[in-house]
């Protein structure tokens, strides 16, 4: 078999000039390719941030209705007012009790605690609900029922009489899920944090500002962005995106998740582009190789001797000469055989 080299010297003259255009045309589909996919990557990211506004202004704008009907309600309720209700602002009338004390627990539902998110950043969110007027004990009952997941397992390590403490609450919740005992923690966690074989961009830099808010839930706000960044830089799994990630200058966590986005969906394209160059170029070179090692053979052929005639281009075994020699050896023993098996029918007997 030639080697390569060899194959290639049997290339016409103007191929080289045909396989340079096919290739210009492939990097000038995948150029047009890249732009679209930026194109479109660019019109849904405004799509996206569009109906983000939109149901902002939204939720602004029922926000707004419901206060407004809570105000004037309550200015109906004040009017009727005569005494004043127990731990509440409103004066109800006294006969009134169920309205009363279904004021007295007019509140601020406090959002849910799960232990995933960072517990002194939701117990500056639950104290802001003290305005509802709680004491002590209706304060423990409602984080007791803002408890979830792995936060309200918690509870197994409290007494039953002590559920309705707020501060044994509280304390049980600061030493399982608090800042200064797991900072530290979640900081050797945040540091060996990389990208899964299947986990998205989008996936990989929620988490990363989880952990990055765990690890650091004091730090000033510019110090949490910086940090959210290199973390998540560090972190991609593609080592040539992290390279190009390293060489851009981002404000946001957001603006380098897109990025990274808009590079993926780049890198496709080439990837499909350039697996059906390689795929075409082998099997031109095996058609190369093929059409060499048959031409190969026919000039090896040529050079056979025959040693039965002695001539050039077959050997012995495959000699004209001799199968017509050895059909006439046959035709001649077939002859004599039936010369004598005549001979012997025809013979006399002896008396």
């Amino acid at each position: 078999m030639c080697s390569c080299a060899e194959a290639g010297r049997h290339i016409p003259p103007g191929q080289h000039l045909k396989g340079d255009r096919i290739l210009k045309n492939f990097q000038d589909k995948a150029d047009k390719q890249i732009e679209i996919v930026q194109e479109e990557v660019s019109t849904v990211r405004k799509k996206v941030q569009a109906r983000v506004q939109e149901v902002e202004e939204e939720i602004g704008t029922v926000r707004d209705e419901i206060d407004k009907k809570v105000q004037d309600l309550e200015q109906r309720i004040m009017k009727k007012t005569t005494e004043e209700c127990p731990g509440n602002e409103y004066k109800m009338p006294i006969h009134d009790n169920k309205l009363c004390v279904l004021l007295s627990h007019r509140h601020h539902k406090p959002p849910t605690f799960d232990g995933e998110a960072s517990w002194s950043m939701y117990k500056r969110q639950f104290e802001a609900a003290t305005t509802n007027g709680w004491d002590e004990q209706q304060k423990a009952t409602e984080l007791v029922l803002a408890l979830r997941g792995k936060a309200l397992q918690t509870l197994q390590d409290i007494p039953e009489e002590k559920q309705n403490d707020y501060f044994t609450v509280v304390g049980a919740l600061e030493l399982r899920f608090g800042s200064k005992y797991l900072s530290q923690v979640y900081q050797n966690q945040l540091k060996s944090r990389s990208q899964g074989p299947t986990e998205t961009l989008q996936e990989f830099s929620t988490d990363i500002e989880r952990m990055v808010r765990l690890a650091y839930p004091e730090a000033p706000e510019e110090f949490i962005k910086q940090l959210n960044i290199q973390s998540f830089i560090d972190g991609v799994k593609d080592p040539e995106l992290q390279q190009a990630l390293r060489l851009g200058r981002f404000k946001t966590l957001s603006e380098a998740v897109i990025y990274g986005l808009e590079f993926e969906a780049a890198k496709n394209v080439s990837d499909e582009i350039n697996t059906h160059q390689l795929l075409k170029g082998m099997m031109t070179l095996l058609e190369k190789l093929t059409n060499s090692d048959n031409k190969q053979a026919f000039r090896n052929s040529r050079q056979l001797k025959c040693f039965g005639c002695e001539k050039i281009g077959h050997i012995q075994k495959n000699c004209r000469r001799r199968s017509n020699s050895e059909e006439r050896n046959k035709e001649t023993k077939s002859k004599e055989s039936a010369t004598e098996n005549s001979r012997s029918g025809n013979a006399p007997l002896s008396v």
